[in-house]
């Protein structure tokens, strides 16, 4: 409601940079042109507490346990260990960033006959905790999954599962649902099965860590465990990643930006994420174990969980093409666009930055989300695709946990059609509700960081434009910020060719989607993530 309230009855408790909200009282006034509402608050000096809160508030995202669910948490089971494999002998290693507190996938592999190769991806078992229909389990559908900022994370589940119980912490005895992959000399999966286990972490390994070991840069992981898991694995890693080249994935690492806040001091520093090639390898193993999740499923059940990303929408191909029309790309007329065509757009040397070459690539693309039916991955190149490798922060991969365990039991679920599509949708809402929030946090603390940098230049591409200005990105930050009008050289503005130009009629300034250009920062506003900025020239 783009108005401004006047507080009449305005309490003392209430000062200004609180977060409050406004309700519409349902009673009826006497006189009915006359809207009366009540003010409550959320939280007292916003500006000093975790930007966060507001993004949870304005996207609802549910981040009290209901007391039911807390009493159920009292209930909980100990481990069965009845009919499980037992795979407590072999030692599985997890992988993780160094601030990860849950770890929900270990993995192993070891060579055998002719070249080939046995690999275990084992995932933590959170439904043998959380049964369908629960309080638990009608929560954790709620929040549909977690939600990461960079002050704190709304979990799927709590604690006492997502960083306890479920969480694979070495040498504690943990179930799991493993499912083993066997791959021919060339990377191809030949078989799998899934199997229900006991596991007992062998290791908890950082990113860096294996990645350093692996390099000989370090000698703090067991010599052993370096010979006889790690170097297996960057093995199957290195095979999955040619099979992932001729299937022609689409190849796109964008660097990515995250804040870091000083809890002593509340400083906020912006920081590159560093990638290694361990990264690549876990990924590359989840994806195979997502795939064998989808093929099972395909294959045995009529209605389930798939991750789909279809083919790119035409008008989006049509736009992509008027940016890059110079190079003759004309991706909008091939008659079947393949990932790899994107591939080969990387390959082109053009006048626009790599990362904002990758990011149009991706505005191109259709958006990912969870179906009922099997509709296969574009970007992976994949005919079948699902969630199953992170129970503890999606409600997706908890579904297709439930349903593979139907399948080895051999027990079919009645499955309700409509009750199917409703989840998914319902869950791929939450995931976009999820990123919309924690790009919006983001964006705050962007504002917050470079609130008392006004009147310094950036360097910023153009990421979008309308007949109301343009939308940049500022390079060294990543946070999104808006040239107005009325910020660009006094001229009369028309747009062109599907939004991607910006022209002066008479000052001759032509202005494109992808351009680098310098912008001077007017204003940055913490509570709202608004960044206004004035037009300085072309880099």
């Amino acid at each position: 409601i783009k108005k401004l309230f006047k507080i009449k009855k305005f309490s003392e408790t209430i000062q200004i940079n609180d977060l409050v909200r406004i309700n519409k009282d349902k009673d009826k006034h006497k006189n009915k042109n006359l809207e009366k509402f009540n003010i409550d608050i959320i939280s007292t000096k916003t500006f000093d507490k975790p930007l966060s809160n507001i993004s949870i508030h304005k996207n609802k995202i549910p981040f009290k346990w209901p007391d039911t669910v807390l009493e159920e948490l009292k209930t909980i089971n100990e481990i069965n260990f009845k009919n499980r494999e037992d795979l407590t002998h072999i030692p599985l290693i997890t992988i993780d960033g160094e601030e990860a507190k849950d770890f929900d996938d270990a993995v192993w592999a070891e060579r055998i006959h002719d070249n080939n190769w046995h690999i275990i991806v084992a995932i933590a078992d959170v439904s043998f905790y959380v049964k369908p229909n629960s309080y638990l389990d009608k929560e954790a559908l709620n929040r549909g999954n977690s939600t990461y900022f960079p002050d704190q994370v709304i979990p799927m589940l709590p604690e006492l599962l997502s960083n306890d119980l479920c969480s694979l912490i070495p040498n504690h005895e943990r179930p799991c649902l493993a499912v083993h992959l066997y791959l021919d000399s060339k990377g191809k999966l030949l078989k799998y099965f899934f199997s229900r286990t006991i596991i007992k972490s062998k290791a908890r390994l950082t990113y860096k860590e294996i990645q350093n070991a692996y390099d000989g840069k370090t000698n703090n992981i067991d010599t052993k465990l370096l010979e006889d898991v790690i170097r297996p694995l960057y093995f199957v890693y290195y095979l999955l990643r040619e099979q992932r080249i001729k299937r022609g994935a689409l190849e796109i690492e964008i660097p990515e930006k995250k804040i870091d806040i000083n809890n002593k001091n509340g400083n906020i520093k912006v920081n590159n994420i560093i990638k290694y090639e361990s990264h690549k390898l876990i990924e590359e193993l989840m994806v195979l174990a997502n795939l064998a999740a989808a093929k099972e499923l395909d294959s045995k059940k009529e209605y389930s969980v798939y991750r789909v990303h279809q083919e790119p929408d035409i008008e989006k191909i049509k736009s992509f093409d008027k940016i890059f029309e110079k190079y003759n790309l004309q991706l909008s007329k091939k008659q079947n666009i393949a990932a790899q065509d994107f591939n080969k757009i990387l390959e082109i040397k053009t006048s626009f930055s790599d990362t904002l070459i990758k990011n149009l690539i991706l505005r191109s693309q259709s958006q990912a989300s969870y179906k009922e039916t099997n509709k296969g991955h574009f970007g992976l190149g994949l005919t079948h695709y699902t969630h199953f490798t992170s129970p503890i922060r999606r409600y997706s991969d908890l579904l297709v946990h439930r349903q593979l365990i139907e399948i080895m039991n051999q027990s079919e679920e009645e499955k309700n059609v409509d009750k199917v599509k409703e989840i998914v949708k319902y869950i791929s809402f939450t995931e976009r509700r999820s990123v919309t929030a924690e790009r919006e946090t983001y964006d705050r603390y962007i504002g917050k960081l470079l609130n008392k940098d006004k009147g310094k230049i950036f360097k910023s591409y153009i990421n979008g434009l309308n007949t109301f200005g343009l939308f940049i990105t500022l390079q060294k930050y990543g946070g999104d910020g808006f040239i107005p009008l009325k910020y660009l050289p006094k001229d009369y503005y028309d747009v062109f060719d599907n939004n991607t130009i910006l022209s002066g009629r008479n000052n001759g300034l032509n202005i494109k989607i992808g351009e680098i250009i310098n912008a001077i920062l007017i204003e940055a506003n913490p509570l709202n993530g608004r960044l206004i900025l004035k037009y300085s020239g072309k880099d």
